[in-house]
């Protein structure tokens, strides 16, 4: 969870809340 966060963040945060709607 913690590589993922920190690459979807930087990579892309809207992708990141499509996958993770309650971890952001």
């Amino acid at each position: 969870a913690s590589p993922t966060r920190s690459h979807a963040r930087s990579d892309a945060p809207a992708r990141s809340r499509a996958t993770h709607p309650g971890q952001l």
